[in-house]
């Protein structure tokens, strides 16, 4: 009777069964290992916190957090991420890390935390910088599929009446991170839709000034953009790479009557909320109340403003995960490449549970699942 009891014990733990949105998903946990989680701030980026905390509750003696600082400011010494990855390949009992935003000294937290445990695996998602250098060194990563995402925000741009669509950015994002093809992506939607594309180089908050620094810029250089012509009116959109600016760009568009398209990445969770002081819901799932308190709070405003609905950073976060516990049980899964990499894809798809999800790989891209939901809307 007690080997049954034991048996049934286990087969719950290893097997937890899901059956929503037409897709019935079979998660087993690894046994004897564990997943560690660097987070960047929840100040920063709310859902993926939520995301998190979500998945601690539901795998709680498989999940390790370590919540790291706002990566928006560098502080001196060893870099905060480096030190979490030092500390988690030390833990014999951790067998992957997932770097959330692959922040800032990702690359070089990877090669530390392999010279502590070379069988550690790795994954990333939404990788802020050194996107190219990230991928060549994790199992697999988990990023917005920019190509859609650039033409959805133009769109939605031209449906809110923009003659100019600006950019605001820095070369660490649109030359080395993740944002490397958004400035051509944007450029080509807005030629397509006839609306005149501006670039405007905007200041490195993790440099001198810091956050504050970031945002005067943003202030300053549409003023600049006014005064020398290079914009008129009222129908312009503003939109930037940089998370730390958001805030700054919905003032102006609420106070200019301007356009305020998406922030950085397509989560309710930035820019509109954080002007307006919208508090996240409890269940960070539970976007048709969330979106009518924004609806309600941009209702008397000059700008106009857009949103998503859908929170793709946690569903990108779970997918994470699930392919961590998967390669954990099976390393030499990983090296069957395009099997291994099809199996991230449906992981992807099975932390999303919604049919108009997508989620691909894109051909000689290596170790990258391409995820996007098109769920961006008009509040007002």
């Amino acid at each position: 009777m007690k080997k049954i009891v034991s048996l049934a014990l286990a087969l719950l733990m290893l097997f937890s069964l899901a059956s929503c949105g037409g897709r019935k998903v079979k998660i087993q946990v690894p046994k004897n290992k564990k997943i560690a989680i660097l987070l960047t701030s929840e100040e920063q980026y709310p859902e993926d916190a939520a995301a998190a905390k979500a998945l601690k509750e539901r795998f709680p003696d498989k999940i390790v957090i370590t919540q790291l600082g706002d990566s928006r400011v560098l502080t001196a010494g060893n870099p905060e991420i480096v030190t979490a990855a030092r500390e988690a390949a030390e833990d014999s009992s951790i067998g992957a890390i997932i770097f959330d935003r692959a922040t800032q000294f990702t690359d070089s937290a990877i090669s530390e935390a392999k010279k502590i445990n070379p069988n550690l695996l790795t994954f990333a998602v939404e990788p802020e910088r050194e996107y190219k250098k990230i991928r060549k060194s994790v199992n697999a990563e988990f990023v917005t599929h920019w190509q859609k995402y650039a033409r959805d925000i133009v769109t939605a741009a031209g449906q809110q009446g923009a003659e100019y669509f600006v950019l605001f950015s820095f070369p660490a994002h649109v030359e080395e991170g993740l944002y490397f093809s958004a400035r051509k992506n944007i450029e080509d939607f807005c030629r397509e839709q006839e609306i005149e594309f501006i670039y405007s180089e905007s200041t490195d908050p993790t440099y001198s000034g810091g956050i504050k620094a970031a945002q005067d810029s943003v202030r300053q250089n549409l003023q600049a953009l006014y005064e020398d012509g290079s914009i008129k009116g009222e129908n312009v959109a503003l939109f930037s790479t940089d998370s730390s600016v958001q805030s700054a760009l919905v003032g102006l568009a609420d106070r200019e009557g301007l356009i305020y398209i998406a922030p950085s990445f397509p989560t309710p969770f930035n820019g509109v909320c954080e002007y307006f002081e919208i508090a996240m819901p409890g269940d960070y799932t539970d976007m048709e109340s969330y979106t009518e308190t924004l609806k309600e709070a941009v209702k008397d405003s000059k700008g106009r403003f857009c949103a998503f609905t859908y929170p793709l950073a946690g569903v990108m976060l779970t997918a994470a995960v699930y392919t961590a516990f998967d390669t954990v049980i099976s390393p030499s899964s990983a090296d069957d490449y395009y099997a291994y990499m099809d199996k991230a894809v449906e992981r992807a798809l099975d932390a999303a549970q919604d049919k108009k999800f997508e989620a691909n790989t894109i051909e000689n891209i290596s170790n990258t699942v391409y995820c996007y939901e098109p769920s961006l809307i008009t509040l007002n």
